[in-house]
């Protein structure tokens, strides 16, 4: 949590504080099953997914493993289950209906490969166990710390209410902790083969390339077992002492015993977001410049995009990796001084190069320390290339690309005229002479073409664009996102049945147990 806290991503950590409220939600469906319950979980699992969807589909999984601990409790209710489901279906058709309308969309193979899996499960067993993130303190990917033996003491004390367990719906918090310890440590061993299996074969699962999302479990399965050793050592071997508040002690114990642990927060040896960044004044300009340019152009960051970059609809940003191939600072200059560098950059679209400031010293670092002479080498490599250094920056540094091509274009690179007039809608002009339209953007097959009352359907080209094959019939046309449509309507759809939900939750206090 204070990792993904402190990386800046508020989405993910608001998803791992709303969890077990949502898990809650679900077990108490099961335990007084109503159908006015059953859309107050609903809606609390629907929010969930709006903040992570990776996280209601942990929820969904940890809500299963307790079903299977009273199967027919869980058998029985059904029917409310998939109330629950489609009260949260039925507030996300903002992007249902637009997902069912666009068909599958193939994810790239970094995302699914098992390469990447491997890459990724950066965690072993003895880490998972002991819920020591693998990246604490300083959160650098790649950099494995090693154990910390005072974190044993976590496992220690949850496992050691074991023997005090009597109800059986308890034994689901130490079984939800051992899955998250077996899943957390991805393809590592003992039996990493079984996460891969998962990871190609079960829909849904190819969401954890990170398998550290697994420690959630683990904190809430801690989260309960804990407190049952606290108490019973509490009512056990020190209920004989008189005159000591042994709840308070033993609570304050623990306390101590986490900011111990988590000491490294207080030493400012974490990132964290508990302060404010201004915004440094050349990324302002940038945007000032980026606004005022009319023609279309990507942004490449070099080596990656910062948090303070700029974007919009004509000046989408890309970084080295997904433009170029590379990421290393030799890499990057190597690749741009290519001869062919500057025709390939022409076809992407880039019409902007920028080396950023590094404020959080996270992008330069030569093993794992910031070196400013790796951004000082982009920038010396760029300065002997034949884009145009612009004068109006010291901190960051940009340069023009004048070769770019435009977002249209047509047979041998051919100028299209066009005209925006949404995000996701083009007015263009087709020459005569062309044969296909190709629109600089990644392939989607939601797009359409319509000249007249002829539809067209794009296909990806051989440099991965959507591209349209067009007759010389066509004079003036429109591209337009078929899916657009259908978001505006769900979104609407979504909006009122929202309205509706909690105008009967508010009456009826389905929240209250």
């Amino acid at each position: 949590f204070f990792l993904v806290l402190g990386g800046g991503q508020l989405g993910v950590a608001a998803s791992y504080a709303f969890f077990p409220f949502a898990l809650l939600m679900w077990i108490q469906l099961l335990k007084s099953p109503s159908f006015r319950k059953a859309i107050g979980t609903g809606v609390a699992f629907g929010l969930l997914v709006a903040l992570d969807l990776r996280i209601a589909y942990l929820c969904m999984l940890a809500f299963v493993l307790y079903g299977a601990l009273v199967p027919r409790t869980f058998l029985s209710c059904i029917k409310y289950i998939a109330a629950s489901l489609a009260v949260a279906a039925s507030l996300h058709l903002y992007w249902l209906l637009p997902a069912a309308i666009a068909g599958p969309f193939p994810l790239p193979q970094s995302a699914t490969g098992v390469g990447s899996l491997s890459f990724f499960s950066v965690a072993d067993f003895s880490h998972a166990l002991t819920l020591l993130h693998p990246n604490w303190p300083e959160n650098l990917f790649g950099r494995v710390y090693f154990q910390q033996p005072e974190f044993l003491l976590l496992p220690l004390l949850a496992f050691s209410s074991l023997p005090f367990i009597r109800k059986r719906e308890l034994l689901f918090f130490p079984l939800l902790g051992l899955v998250g310890v077996f899943f957390g440590k991805g393809v590592n061993p003992p039996a990493g083969g079984i996460y891969e299996f998962l990871f190609n074969y079960i829909p849904g699962f190819v969401m954890f390339r990170d398998p550290t999302k697994f420690y959630l479990f683990i904190a809430l399965g801690y989260s309960i077992l804990i407190p049952l050793t606290l108490d019973r050592v509490i009512r056990g071997p020190l209920a004989g002492l008189q005159g000591v508040p042994l709840r308070k002690f033993a609570v304050g114990l623990f306390i101590l015993l986490e900011l111990f642990l988590f000491r490294d927060v207080f030493l400012g040896k974490t990132t964290h977001s508990f302060q404010f960044s201004p915004l440094p004044r050349e990324y302002g300009l940038l945007k000032e410049v980026l606004k005022a340019d009319n023609q279309f152009s990507r942004v490449l960051w070099l080596p990656e995009v910062p948090h303070f970059a700029y974007f919009d609809d004509l000046h989408p940003f890309v970084d080295a990796q997904h433009a170029l191939g590379v990421s290393s600072p030799s890499a990057i200059i190597a690749r741009l001084q290519e001869p062919v560098a500057r025709e390939i950059l022409a076809e992407r679209n880039i019409g902007y190069l920028v080396v950023p400031t590094d404020e959080g010293r996270r992008m330069f670092l030569d093993d794992y320390v910031y070196d400013e002479s790796q951004r000082k080498l982009i920038i010396d490599g760029l300065k002997v290339s034949s884009f145009m250094k612009m004068g109006d920056f010291s901190d960051i540094t940009v340069f023009r690309n004048p070769y770019s091509q435009d977002l249209f274009t047509g047979t041998g690179g051919m100028p299209i005229q066009w005209q925006s007039t949404s995000a996701n809608r083009y007015n263009i002009v087709v020459p005569s002479a062309t044969k296909f339209i190709d629109m600089h953007l990644s392939f989607d097959p939601g797009w359409r073409l319509r000249a007249g009352s002829e539809e067209v359907k794009p296909v990806p080209s051989t440099e991965g664009w959507t591209r349209f094959d067009v007759t010389g019939e066509m004079n003036k046309g429109t591209v337009y996102f078929v899916p657009d449509r259908a978001a505006r309507m769900g979104a609407i759809i979504s909006g009122i049945l929202l309205v509706l939900y909690c105008v009967f939750l508010s009456k009826r206090r389905v929240w209250k147990s």
